[in-house]
């Protein structure tokens, strides 16, 4: 603006020529020179304390660390755009999410489930709705802290179910979202055989049962069912175990031979050999022969005698020999396992050979 050049008592104008030249030094705001007289719009680096703006013609860019604009839409999320003024996300549709396309950030509807592939921590899920499907478990503990549906696509007990035949025929299904099985079947123990009954220096003792053949397959890409048959226990005094099977001629593990009856012999030592072990064919891990019966020995002239053994099985243990006075055989103690025979000293009534044990199938089914 003009200055009045009026000073003092003065009532006239005063030239600032006639002013002391202090009256023409420039002052300087900032970096920004001031002479007395000029109009200045723009002061340069400047520092103000305590000083409140209100009102700016244009809004502060995102250069000078503002938005680029002068208002902000309510609700909405804002997203950095470069130099450029800020983006916005809008809400969209109640339960949207806020996600990740790679590139920028969208509102979109959840995900139908939540996929825990697999780990070794605790995983803890605090937010509702929406499924959750653990789809390998490994040692990961689930923890749902509100309502929420847990879908379990496969055991929690490390991946793996299992199933155990132990007698009778049927159909094995497959169960929901199974990727393999693991087959380990038994046949059927043979009984034991029997002693007969003796006189006056007369012994008996039955050969034991031996056990059944043994397999173990892995089938990688399981079909939907298989039919199995499951060895029956070969029976006291001399029975066969029964065949298992599984598949339409896939595997097969035979049952064990029934041990040998025995005569009474008087003879001062009489050996008579064990029974055969059942053999094994189709697995693609082991085809193994079950273990043979124990054979018995007789010696009527100095009364002693020992019952022949059951022959042991890959999934149980065997049935001891007999050698007390008078006994019955004993059944055998696992699946496939031989029963052992009976023994008789003189003037003794028969002894039975104990009975076989029964095959078996389990199946180990995979999930990953």
């Amino acid at each position: 603006m003009a200055v009045p050049y009026t000073f003092g008592t003065s009532t006239a104008a005063i030239p600032l020529s006639n002013l002391d030249s202090n009256f023409a030094t420039t002052i300087t705001l900032g970096n920004t020179a001031i002479q007395l007289g000029n109009t200045v719009t723009t002061l340069n680096n400047m520092t103000l304390a305590n000083a409140t703006v209100s009102s700016l013609s244009t809004p502060i860019t995102p250069a000078q660390g503002g938005t680029g604009l002068a208002t902000l839409t309510a609700n909405n999320v804002m997203l950095g755009n470069g130099t450029s003024n800020v983006a916005f996300v809008a809400p969209g549709t109640s339960g949207n999410v806020l996600s990740s396309n790679g590139t920028t950030w969208l509102s979109q509807a959840a995900s139908a489930g939540t996929s825990i592939a697999n780990g070794t921590s605790n995983v803890s899920i605090a937010t509702s709705g929406g499924n959750v499907v653990v789809a390998t478990n490994g040692t990961t503990a689930l923890t749902i802290s509100t309502a929420q549906v847990a879908t379990f696509t496969q055991p929690v007990s490390g991946g793996m179910t299992v199933q155990v035949f132990t007698s009778g025929s049927g159909t094995y299904t497959r169960p929901t979202n199974c990727k393999a099985i693991l087959i380990r079947m038994v046949g059927g123990g043979g009984g034991g055989g029997s002693a007969t009954a003796t006189g006056v220096g007369a012994a008996s003792a039955g050969g034991g049962g031996a056990a059944g053949g043994y397999v173990e397959h892995l089938i990688a890409s399981p079909s939907a069912t298989y039919s199995y048959a499951v060895g029956a226990a070969g029976a006291a005094n001399g029975g066969a175990g029964g065949n298992t099977t599984f598949g339409t001629a896939l595997l097969t593990a035979n049952g064990g031979s029934g041990g040998v009856n025995s005569g009474a012999g008087t003879a001062a030592f009489n050996l008579a050999p064990g029974s055969a072990g059942g053999t094994a064919s189709g697995g693609n891990i082991l085809n193994t022969k079950g273990s043979n019966g124990g054979c018995s020995l007789v010696g009527g002239a100095v009364q002693q005698a020992s019952a022949g053994f059951g022959g042991m099985s890959l999934l149980g243990g065997n049935a001891g020999s007999t050698t007390d006075s008078g006994t019955a055989g004993t059944a055998g103690y696992g699946y496939g396992s031989g029963g052992s025979g009976g023994q008789t000293l003189q003037n003794q009534s028969a002894q039975n050979g104990g009975a076989g044990a029964s095959g078996a199938i389990i199946v180990l089914e995979f999930y990953v």
